[in-house]
């Protein structure tokens, strides 16, 4: 699932010298664990009318045991879809469809988890918690597109530099 720059680069897919450096994939699996353990708290605090005193005790603790667990899977499944590896500036649909599949897997990894070791949560949890979970990575990695876009006019407009 790389998306491979322009042949002004060798043929090799990555810029001489521009390959991202591991604190940027470090940066990426840390986003990736918080917004994915966040989108599943949403999804609970919005399945009980957003109201934090009306969520049962035991999905909050089911919650708050699988966050650890989450952040595994998060990780070992973008991983496996190669998410880590692609650069996100020329992202592309073959990177959204991977996301969903990516995304859509983890949910499916996530509702097994809960059944077989907690308790079942309400199905809207799951299915918000996805959704979620979708929007906030997708969204990240998209604006990091976007962000370059706008970069990349800004820098036509004003033209080549004077000396």
């Amino acid at each position: 699932m790389q998306k491979r720059i322009p042949e002004e680069n060798n043929g090799k897919g990555w810029k001489e010298g521009k390959r991202p450096r591991a604190d940027v994939y470090l940066l990426f699996a840390a986003f990736d664990v918080i917004a994915s353990n966040l989108a599943y708290g949403l999804g609970l605090w919005l399945r009980f009318d957003m109201q934090y005193m009306k969520i049962p005790r035991g999905y909050l603790y089911t919650w708050m045991q699988m966050i650890p667990v989450q952040a595994a899977l998060i990780i070992l499944v973008f991983a496996a879809f190669r998410l880590y590896r692609s650069i996100w500036r020329y992202a592309g649909i073959e990177e959204l469809e991977a996301m969903i599949a990516a995304t859509g897997l983890a949910a499916m990894l996530h509702l097994a988890v809960t059944l077989a070791f907690f308790i079942r949560m309400p199905i809207s949890y799951y299915f918000i918690g996805w959704i979620l979970e979708f929007l906030l990575l997708s969204g990240v990695r998209y604006s990091i597109r976007f962000c370059g876009r706008l970069e990349g006019r800004r820098l036509r407009q004003a033209g080549p530099a004077e000396n």
